[in-house]
């Protein structure tokens, strides 16, 4: 690919997981790319912001170089005279309907750290696995003062990670719910086989999968629990539990474009009650005989819709165009 340069402009302490989204994708592309931060900001940089100055593509920039190819900003009233842009818009699917998108919607990919060639490769090839020891997990944070705020079920009319954690343990039997507490029970009870008739809940304020344990995990596991994130209802271990051949089971299949379809690449659910029901009926195997094509499905919905491939492929064809395009960002 020809030589190009793009000017990464996305602002905020809420969107710095975004901008390193961004900025992993393009270094996974090998572009260079500046990003722009004031000299005080520079001095007092994130987590995130840091990781993408570890790449050799990225260098910070106090505005956009007067040859630049591409810039990407959250901020199109700055650009509004900017040709080859494109618009990181954090609106949600629900509230963009019915209006035409030159540009697409990939609303979250994979964790931040987990944005590479590499990752995105290995993934592939453990979607194959079929030799699933789990029949459903969750693992992530399930703290109540960070997963119970009333926007989820005010704003989007979903259960909140929490309420759903609340719901399955107040219905489910003993028998049907195992909660580890620490990463070698997990391990133990994986190994020797006892999960494949039970929901695995993992809180990682126990304790947390290895980030180079975890897509193998998601690999063993032949159904992974979506509930919500903090604001909104996207989270990267949907992206990551799809790559790797995990059915997902949620509540919100319509806060994706195109729609996610129930019993074709997704299990979803409308109430706590249906919740429930559906839990059960994967434990007692009666999504047994449906799982292989449920998870072929899975696969091809995330390398169509949500991949690092996908993304590619927009900035590939968003690059020295004399265009104003979107990209829908909507997750975290």
């Amino acid at each position: 690919m020809k030589e190009f340069h793009v000017h990464l402009d996305i602002q905020g302490k809420k969107n710095r997981r975004r901008f390193l989204n961004v900025s992993r994708v393009l270094t996974s592309m090998e572009v260079n790319h500046t990003a722009q931060f004031s000299w005080l900001k520079r001095r007092k940089l994130k987590e995130f912001e840091r990781l993408a100055f570890d790449s050799p593509h990225c260098s910070p920039a106090y505005r956009a170089p007067p040859k630049t190819d591409l810039v990407i900003s959250d901020r199109h009233r700055k650009y509004r005279v900017t040709n080859n842009f494109i618009h990181v818009d954090y609106g949600c699917v629900q509230s963009l309907r019915g209006t035409e998108i030159n540009g697409i919607f990939l609303p979250i990919l994979f964790s931040p750290v987990l944005i590479s060639q590499r990752s995105y490769s290995e993934a592939n090839r453990l979607a194959k696995n079929i030799d699933r020891k789990m029949a459903i997990l969750f693992a992530g944070n399930t703290s109540a003062n960070m997963y119970s705020k009333p926007v989820i079920r005010c704003r989007y009319k979903i259960l909140s990670r929490y309420e759903l954690f609340e719901t399955l343990r107040r219905n489910l039997a003993p028998s049907e719910f195992f909660f580890p507490r620490s990463l070698d029970e997990f391990q133990q009870a994986r190994d020797s086989g006892s999960l494949t008739r039970k929901l695995t809940w993992i809180d990682t304020n126990q304790f947390s999968i290895p980030k180079t344990d975890w897509l193998r995990t998601l690999s063993g596991t032949s159904f992974f629990l979506c509930p919500p994130g903090v604001h909104r209802p996207y989270c990267h271990n949907l992206c990551e539990a799809q790559a790797c051949g995990a059915v997902p089971i949620l509540e919100y299949p319509g806060y994706y474009s195109p729609r996610l379809i129930d019993g074709v690449n997704c299990v979803d659910f409308t109430d706590e009650l249906e919740l429930t029901r559906k839990i059960r009926d994967i434990l007692v195997g009666d999504y047994s005989t449906r799982w292989l094509a449920l998870s072929r499905n899975a696969v091809s919905y995330h390398r169509s819709f949500l991949s690092l491939e996908h993304a590619q492929r927009f900035i590939e064809t968003s690059l020295g165009r004399p265009d104003r395009r979107k990209w829908i960002m909507a997750g975290a």
